[in-house]
């Protein structure tokens, strides 16, 4: 049977450890979980009304499901009445519902959901539960027992995942449920490894479980990523450790991605799309006095980088107590790259200062430091109370070691303690959704040994990082149209960033202050009104604000010598709190005009304050700072502005009236962003390879449009061979800018360390650089086509992943083209029972590629001579298997 309850989801509670401060987090989380708890048992006698079963007493509610598949407005019934709601898996296939707008008891709005679909429900004892059965008239659709019969039970939570995955009332939206999430994360260690089926998502290749997603050209602090809820940010100048990396694979739920207008509810303080990752919902038992358990262990093998991995899941409850636990392991070593390349081809050898060839990097060669090493634990106790669910998560992670071949540093040691609380209450007025959140890491850079075994290139670099903060949201039915969400946020980071002066490797006179006490908080505070005008037009309209107050304090170099001094004093000197006050709206209409057709329009109007390392990083271009894996440095600059982003984008989809067999989705989109913050190149480290020292300024402006296709066509079903499925997507974007300024005059001129101001360094009146051209990073034209087989309980499925050359390329960042390439996967999945198993081959032909947003293999990079830029090369040929056992 498909279940659905009340209750969906966690939040964090934890103490506020922070290293000399003074210790009043856990106090504040601690007071505002029990305000809110203790705001909800004061409106108890007014809120148990609305959370009884309307049908006990007859008490009515306004109702607002918009029109779309049964399943999906069970699920919506489910949560807004605060019920459990059971049906058999396949029952409602193929069938839609016109939706439902007004105030009705539950019976009346079973009747009118369900009217001549051929289904019927039924009550339990204590109301709390609606079973949908089949009825034997065609008409029959009353709680009448004598009229209905029972369907036989099938898996628990199985349609549920289909109305996740497959509901198309909201085009510009992308929603991965259980099902969809299945296979591939029985073999994942990377949370963006779900994102690759997509449209619009493309990677910037990193360490083996940090990679950073982008969604149509713009990427990481520019995106919107909440993990359970929680805005987690990275401690890391290089941004080794994104929100993605906090969640194992293995432990997710359900994955929304918001391609195009982002509604304001959902956050904040980014001009990009959004990803939502939330873990399954607690697991209560369906009778009183009685308990449930659960579970799932998996465990994996993948071939190139020698990889095992296991995981585990523990669920329990009762009727009104839940408890779970995770726990994931993986670890690999550096990966080969695929065979190619001719031995006669002088850049494919690795030389040494006497031109001595070394090593050829083709033909598989490994890719040092490319290793890693993750371990994650994560738990949550939930409550059930009169009217909600209170809930406490707590979460740790380790990571060892994990090899970036594209950055100038590895990661040496990130640990992290996540905590917090949420409540979720219904209430007469409407829902209350509240939940504190901390997070601390620790984190570590170095190089590792398999990349340098030369004391003289250690560099211990540390990262103390702390998030806090607290989400609000409220849910109003203002009639039986409008629904009114308001809420208000805030969120804390703090960050201690330095290099220490003592090491096994070398002592230095002082410790180095990257960035020193810095301080980034951030209030924000929306409204959204959803109005269900029709059953077929819907529309939602949001208004935000978001004040961000920034700070950093004094720093200082190694020696704080000249050199050091040049660009510490000013900086010192200088007022270097920022406040920014910025405005969001976002306005948006979707119609369905069908059951097999949906459009849907919408502006957004989004605003990004830069983030502590745009802003802070003071000390020459610092090769340490940047996220963009290109071997350049970064310079920060107090001055920057927020960049804001207008964008529309239109979204239609076309499915055959059942939804099974076919379906098609276009979305092109524009984006215009003012005061875009920007990497000016102003000075040569290496000119002859184009490695630049750039400053982040704000430029006039910068555009991206493209689009994205989507679709599928099922086709032999029911065949004696099996159903077949063709499935593929195409992306396209194309970014732009224009910059009418120069490169910031040599500061050291006069002084006495003016040696590196120059035309083939820092020149003396400031670079001249290009006024426009392409954006940096941006995916060239890429697609996946795959043909799927299944019968009975085997699948499998043969892909081909295709992306264009990349011609388009920043000359300001000195960005290096890549070739074009194709690359055939294979996979394959059984189940039985409680059983499952897949495995695959990626790359299939072993082929040498390099992805166009790979950036560049910082030590092959300068192990030649004389020093030119090597692309990271993509993963050979891989074997993988993955076997999953639920109980």
């Amino acid at each position: 049977m498909a279940r659905i309850h009340r209750g969906k989801r966690k939040g964090v509670v934890a103490k506020d450890i922070r290293r000399r401060r003074r210790r009043m987090g856990p106090a504040i989380a601690a007071a505002a979980l029990g305000a809110f708890a203790m705001t909800a048992q004061t409106a108890g006698s007014a809120a148990r009304a609305s959370i009884a079963p309307p049908e006990r007493d007859g008490v009515a509610r306004t109702y607002r499901i918009p029109a779309g598949t049964v399943a999906s407005a069970l699920t919506e019934l489910a949560d807004q009445n605060g019920m459990h709601v059971l049906y058999p898996a396949g029952a409602t296939r193929g069938m839609r519902t016109p939706g439902l707008a007004g105030r009705h008891s539950l019976p009346q709005a079973l009747d009118l959901l369900l009217s001549g679909t051929g289904l019927a429900y039924r009550l339990d004892e204590n109301g709390r539960t609606v079973s949908i059965v089949l009825a034997q008239a065609e008409t029959g659709r009353h709680s009448d027992v004598g009229v209905a019969q029972e369907l036989p039970p099938i898996d628990v939570g199985a349609e549920r995942r289909a109305a996740q995955t497959k509901d198309v009332s909201t085009p510009g939206t992308t929603i991965l449920g259980e099902e969809d999430l299945a296979r591939p994360k029985a073999t994942a260690v990377d949370t963006t490894e779900l994102l690759k089926q997509v449209p619009g998502v493309s990677l910037y290749t990193g360490g083996g479980v940090s990679n950073l997603p982008v969604i149509r050209g713009l990427a990481d602090d520019r995106l919107n990523i909440l993990v359970d809820g929680v805005n987690v940010t990275s401690a890391c100048e290089n941004h080794m450790n994104p929100p993605l990396s906090y969640i194992d694979p293995s432990r997710i739920g359900k994955i929304e991605v918001f391609s195009g207008v982002t509604p304001v509810s959902k956050g904040g303080d980014s001009i990009g799309g959004s990803i939502i990752v939330e873990p399954p919902a607690p697991l209560f038992s369906e009778r009183k006095g009685e308990y449930t358990v659960s579970g799932r262990v998996g465990a994996f093998y993948r071939s190139n980088v020698d990889s095992p991995g296991v995981n585990a899941t523990v669920r329990a409850g009762t009727d009104d107590v839940a408890i779970d636990y995770s726990f994931a392991y993986s670890k690999a070593r550096s990966y080969r790259r695929g065979k190619g390349g001719s031995p006669f081809d002088p850049s494919l050898w690795e030389l040494d200062a006497a031109n001595n060839y070394l090593r050829f990097l083709g033909d598989g060669a490994v890719l040092d430091g490319s290793l890693w090493e993750a371990t994650r634990h994560s738990g949550r106790l939930a409550f059930k109370t009169d009217n909600g669910l209170l809930s406490f998560d707590m979460a740790g992670h380790h990571i060892p070691y994990q090899g970036f071949p594209n950055l100038p540093m590895d990661m040496t040691l990130n640990n992290s303690l996540q905590g917090g609380g949420r409540y979720q209450g219904v209430f007469d007025w409407g829902s209350l959704d509240a939940r504190v959140y901390y997070q601390r890491t620790n984190h570590e850079m170095d190089n590792l040994l398999e990349r340098s075994r030369n004391p003289r290139t250690h560099m211990l670099m540390k990262d103390l990082g702390v998030d806090f903060g607290y989400r609000l949201k409220a849910e109003i039915p203002l009639d039986e149209r409008n629904l009114l969400r308001v809420g208000n946020e805030y969120h804390q980071f703090r960050l201690e960033n330095w290099y220490p002066n003592v090491t096994p490797w070398y002592r230095m006179p002082l410790e180095f202050l990257s960035v020193h006490e810095g301080r980034r908080e951030r209030v924000g505070t929306y409204a959204e009104l959803q109005t269900v005008w029709t059953g077929e037009w819907t529309s939602l309209l949001g208004m935000r604000n978001d004040v961000v107050w920034m700070n950093a304090g004094p720093v200082n170099g190694y020696r704080n010598n000249a050199y050091d001094k040049l660009f510490a004093i000013p900086f010192n000197a200088a007022d270097r709190a920022r406040t920014d006050v910025n405005f969001d709206a976002t306005a948006s209409i979707r119609y369905t005009p069908t059951s097999w057709s949906a459009y849907e329009l919408g502006f957004a109007r989004k605003t990004r304050s830069p983030n502590l390392f745009e802003r802070y990083s003071w000390w020459d271009h610092n090769t340490m700072v940047g996220w963009a894996g290109d071997s350049n440095g970064y310079a920060g600059n107090l001055d920057l502005k927020p960049e804001v982003a207008y964008h529309v984008a239109f979204s239609a989809e076309w499915r055959d009236p059942d939804g099974d067999d076919w379906s098609l989705k276009v979305s092109p989109y524009y984006t215009y962003v003012d005061q875009f913050i920007w990497a000016r190149a102003e000075r040569y480290f290496v000119p002859d390879a184009r490695i630049l020292g750039l400053q982040y300024v704000n430029i006039d402006r910068a555009e991206l449009y493209g689009v994205d296709l989507s679709g599928r066509y099922a086709f032999l079903r029911g065949s004696p061979i099996g159903d077949l499925t063709l499935r593929g997507n195409l992306n396209f974007v194309r970014g732009t800018y224009v910059d009418r300024g120069r490169g910031r005059p040599c500061p050291a001129v006069g002084t006495s360390v003016d040696f590196f101001c120059g035309p083939t360094d820092w020149p003396v009146a400031g670079m001249q650089v290009q006024s426009s051209g392409s954006l940096y990073h941006i995916m060239p034209l890429n697609g996946r086509i795959a043909l799927e087989h299944s019968i009975g309980d085997f699948s499998s499925a043969a892909e081909l992943q295709l992306v264009a050359s990349k011609t388009y390329v920043s000359v300001n960042h000195g960005e290096p083209r890549t070739p074009g390439y194709a690359l055939l996967n294979l996979r394959a999945g059984y189940r039985f029972d409680k059983f499952r198993i897949d495995a695959g081959i990626d790359n299939v032909f072993d082929t040498l590629y390099y992805p166009p947003l790979g950036g560049v293999a910082a030590d092959e990079t300068f192990r030649t001579n004389p020093v030119a830029k090597r692309l990271v090369p993509g993963m050979g040929r891989s074997a993988y298997i993955g076997l999953t056992v639920e109980f």
